[in-house]
């Protein structure tokens, strides 16, 4: 059995969204050789564990010379999402490769910060569904 990594009580509103999507987390899951446990119970939410292997084998692969040339050297990404956790995960992730990071909560945000970082913004990453101004409504 693999070691567990985390615990996470979702519990949401109905209609609201939780970001990434239970689809997507499993395949990235899979993808890393571990798997999703879950229980739900009503009124009280849904617990998620999920397992990883922890190998020698994959601690080289994350630091092979491959990984190491992926290197932002400074250039500027504008993230946009309503999901605090998903800014700090991708900003943290891109963040350690070298990239500059502008965060915003939505739309609106975005296009008041983009004047700003005009010159220096290389690519936007955006979620599609958010309160305000969501990703469709902000590339009119």
């Amino acid at each position: 059995m693999l070691p567990r990594l985390s615990t996470a009580t979702v519990a949401k509103e109905i209609g609201k969204g939780t970001g990434l999507g239970l689809s997507t987390v499993i395949s990235i899951i899979k993808s890393h050789g571990g798997f999703l446990d879950w229980k739900s119970e009503v009124g009280k939410g849904t617990s998620f564990n999920v397992y990883l292997p922890a190998t020698d084998a994959m601690v080289a692969e994350a630091t092979s010379p491959t990984r190491q040339g992926l290197r932002g050297n400074g250039h500027t990404i504008m993230i946009i999402d309503d999901e605090p956790a998903i800014l700090d995960l991708a900003k943290s992730i891109l963040a350690n490769y070298g990239y500059y990071i502008v965060t915003a909560n939505h739309g609106a945000d975005a296009l008041a910060l983009y004047p700003q970082f005009r010159e220096k913004i290389k690519v936007v990453i955006t979620d599609m569904m958010m309160p305000v101004m969501d990703g469709l409504s902000s590339k009119r």
